[in-house]
């Protein structure tokens, strides 16, 4: 019951924001759903190509103030924060459906398989976690090392470290909060690994193209 009264909140939430225009938005966004970006900046393309990934950047949607955010941690938004009204070089939230609007790069979105759906409860959860880390410095070493087994090779690599976050790790730490990833170290999590780990545990349908 408690699963199904979540969903009829999302579809509400979510027609109530994604309105760009007067029509309805095609797609729902559900709190814990990522949202995978193949860019064509510097940084995205030397992660595509060390990580052999689609994949150069990803972020996580929760829901706030009856709102879907795209939470992430980046340094090449457009768009200033929507929580602030400021551009942001670090973890700052948009809203989804205007960075769809945009298209600015492919993107796809991961779903959580249905017997993985957050709770109402689980929600809050999330959203607390994420806007706790809202305006916090993005981390470009990790982001460049976090696809190359230098990085995992390291004892000093051994630690999480959040006190800087890049987009996957971001997104795993939060996971991670509300039991919905196993208890790995985010700090060494790219984006790839990221959504593959997600569908080979059976946490995450496959990505679906959006754009």
């Amino acid at each position: 019951m408690e699963s199904t009264t979540s969903m009829m909140e999302v579809k509400r939430e979510a027609k109530s924001l994604g309105q760009l225009s007067n029509e309805e938005p095609k797609l729902l966004f559900q709190p814990g759903d990522l949202v995978a970006f193949s860019g064509n900046s510097w940084v995205g393309r030397f992660i595509r190509l060390i990580t052999l990934s689609r994949f150069s950047h990803v972020g996580i949607i929760c829901f706030h103030q009856g709102r879907p955010l795209l939470i992430e941690s980046t340094t090449l938004s457009p768009f200033p924060c929507l929580l602030t009204g400021k551009r942001i070089h670090g973890v700052q939230a948009h809203d989804p459906y205007r960075v769809l609007q945009r298209g600015l790069s492919r993107i796809w979105v991961c779903r959580l398989q249905r017997h993985e759906e957050l709770a109402p409860s689980e929600s809050e959860r999330l959203t607390a976690f994420l806007l706790r880390f809202l305006h916090f410095e993005y981390d470009t070493p990790g982001a460049l090392l976090s696809g190359t087994r230098f990085l995992k090779r390291r004892w000093w690599a051994s630690r999480e470290d959040l006190t800087r976050l890049f987009c996957s790790e971001l997104c795993a730490a939060a996971l991670k909060h509300i039991r919905r990833f196993p208890l790995v170290n985010a700090s060494v999590i790219n984006p790839s690994e990221l959504i593959r780990e997600g569908v080979r545990l059976g946490i995450y349908q496959p990505p679906q193209r959006l754009s």
